[in-house]
């Protein structure tokens, strides 16, 4: 399904499954960007790297939560990212 705006593609990749949902507008706060991979023929030997992803994205999203309103600059910014790839969380309290 395709709009001006929206896109939604369900796609069977070989072995894989593709999903994309995006709304796209000229007003940002309205923007988002959804997309799933799955599938596949690999073995066990990628489990591990999803996990740490998997980890590293729960962090990521307990270090978030009304972030934006501290972000003030391109400089606080980049003091957030350094803090929270060295594993700084407190900073995010």
């Amino acid at each position: 399904m395709a709009a001006p705006d929206y896109v939604n593609l369900n796609a069977r990749l070989a072995y894989h499954f593709a999903m994309v949902d995006a709304f796209v507008s000229p007003v940002p706060e309205n923007n988002f960007i959804n997309f799933r991979f799955r599938g596949g023929g690999a073995g066990e030997e990628p489990r591990r790297p999803s996990e740490e992803g998997l980890a590293t994205l729960g962090s990521l999203m307990g270090c978030a939560r009304q972030l934006d309103m501290l972000m003030q600059d391109e400089a606080a910014m980049r003091r957030f990212v350094e803090r929270f790839l060295q594993g700084d969380y407190a900073a995010f309290t």
